[in-house]
C-alpha cells in the first residue's frame, strides 16, 4: 500500500493478528462491537479511554482507565464540564469530585434524602449506621497524607429488635473529634430525650456539665436536688426596699403571703394562720395589731418538725398596751399562728415568708 494521502478501501471480512492505528480509528454510526475488549494492563504505562472536547483548546472531559502514578482505577471527569452519573444503584469505595460533591432530585410531597444503611439483621445494639467527617488526605487516594477525624453522626439502636419486629427504636448520635479521637456530644434518643455530654438521657433535656444563657431561662417550676455551696444574686436595677418605687420588681424563692388581715371579734383564741406541715419548714411572720388607737409591732419566727411547733417573738413595740399574745401549735398536718386577747375588738395584720 502506498504511504500518501490517498484512501485504501477495504470491503468485505478482515481476520487481523495485531493491528496498529498511528492516527484515527473511526467507526460509523450504525456499527457494533460484537466482542468483549479485553484491555491489558501490565502496570507499565497509562491505559485509558478518554472523551476529548475539541470545542476550544483540546481537553479530557471524561477519561476511564488505569492511572500508573498512583496505581489506581478511575473515572474521572474535568472541572471545567459538567459531568453526570445516573441510575447508579450502588457505589463503593472513595469517591471524590474536584468541585462541589452534590446530590439531587426533584420530589414534590416529599424528600429527597441520602439513605446510608447498615444491613446486618441481628438483633443486636451494637449495629450502627452513618456519615463520618475527615480533613486531610485520603491514602487510598494514593496522596500519601493521611486522613484526620473530624466528627461523625450516626443513627444507633435503643432497643434489640429484628426486622420482623414491631417496635424499632433508634437514636442519633452527634460527634466531634476531641484530640484526634471522635467523642460523642449530643444524643437524640427514641423518645425524644435530648443528652448533651451524657450519651444516656433520661428527660427531655439533661446536660453533663454547665449551662450559660445570654437569655431568660424560663420554666414553669425551678427545682434544685444537690447541695448549693453558693447563690450570686445581682440587682442590675431598681432596690430591695419595698414600696419605694412602682418600678422595683422583687423576687423569691418560696413562698410569700404578703397583707392578710384576720379581724379578732371575740376575747378568746383565734387562729390567725396555717400552712402545711409537708410543705414548709420554717415561717417568719411580720405581725401587726391595732385596737382603736392603740397599736402592737413584732416578728416571729416558727419552725416545726411534724409534730411540734416552735416559736420565738422579738422586737415587739406596742404604744402602751398589750394586745394580743401569739403562739403556735400543730394541728392534723398544720402548723396554726394563734392569737389570744382580752380585747373585744382586735385587727390583726400580717405579712408572711415560708421556707
Amino acid at each position: 500500500m502506498p504511504v500518501d494521502d490517498e484512501a485504501n478501501i477495504f470491503q468485505g471480512n478482515a481476520n487481523l493478528g495485531n493491528t496498529v492505528v498511528t492516527d484515527t480509528l473511526t467507526f460509523a454510526g450504525g456499527s457494533d462491537v460484537n466482542s468483549d475488549i479485553p484491555i491489558l494492563i501490565d502496570t507499565g504505562s497509562d491505559r485509558y479511554i478518554k472523551f476529548v472536547d475539541e470545542r476550544g483548546i483540546s481537553e479530557v472531559a471524561l477519561r476511564m482507565g488505569y492511572d500508573v502514578d498512583t496505581d489506581t482505577y478511575e473515572i474521572s471527569g474535568s472541572g471545567d464540564f459538567t459531568v453526570n452519573i445516573g441510575g447508579i444503584n450502588n457505589l463503593r469505595g472513595d469517591i471524590t469530585a474536584s468541585g462541589l460533591f452534590s446530590f439531587y432530585k426533584n420530589v414534590d410531597g416529599g424528600s429527597s434524602v441520602i439513605t446510608v444503611a447498615n444491613t446486618n439483621v441481628d438483633s443486636g445494639t451494637d449495629k450502627f449506621a452513618g456519615i463520618e467527617f475527615k480533613h486531610g488526605g485520603t491514602n487510598a487516594l494514593g496522596t500519601g497524607k493521611p486522613a484526620f477525624t473530624a466528627g461523625k453522626i450516626i443513627a444507633g439502636k435503643d432497643s434489640n429488635y429484628l426486622f420482623a419486629a414491631t417496635t424499632k427504636d433508634s437514636n442519633l448520635q452527634f460527634f466531634t473529634a476531641l484530640n484526634g479521637t471522635d467523642t460523642e456530644k449530643l444524643r437524640i434518643d427514641s423518645n425524644g430525650n435530648v443528652g448533651i455530654g451524657t450519651s444516656v438521657p433520661t428527660v427531655a433535656l439533661q446536660v453533663a456539665g454547665n449551662i450559660s444563657a445570654s437569655g431568660d431561662i424560663i420554666g414553669n417550676r425551678y427545682i434544685v436536688n444537690s447541695t448549693v455551696s453558693n447563690i450570686t444574686q445581682s440587682f442590675s436595677s431598681g432596690s430591695t426596699i419595698f414600696g419605694d418605687s412602682v418600678d422595683d420588681t422583687h423576687q423569691f424563692t418560696g413562698s410569700v403571703l404578703l397583707g392578710q388581715v384576720v379581724q379578732m371579734t371575740a376575747a378568746s383564741s383565734t387562729v390567725i394562720n396555717t400552712f402545711n406541715t409537708s410543705s414548709f419548714q420554717t415561717c417568719k411572720y411580720l405581725l401587726q395589731v391595732t385596737s382603736a388607737s392603740n397599736i402592737q409591732s413584732s416578728e416571729m419566727l416558727v419552725v416545726q418538725n411534724s409534730s411540734s411547733a416552735f416559736n420565738t417573738e422579738y422586737s415587739q413595740i406596742n404604744s402602751g398596751l398589750n394586745l394580743v399574745d401569739f403562739t403556735t401549735d400543730v394541728s392534723d398536718s398544720d402548723v396554726r399562728l394563734l392569737g389570744n386577747s382580752s380585747f373585744i375588738s382586735c385587727s390583726v395584720k400580717f405579712n408572711r415568708i415560708l421556707i
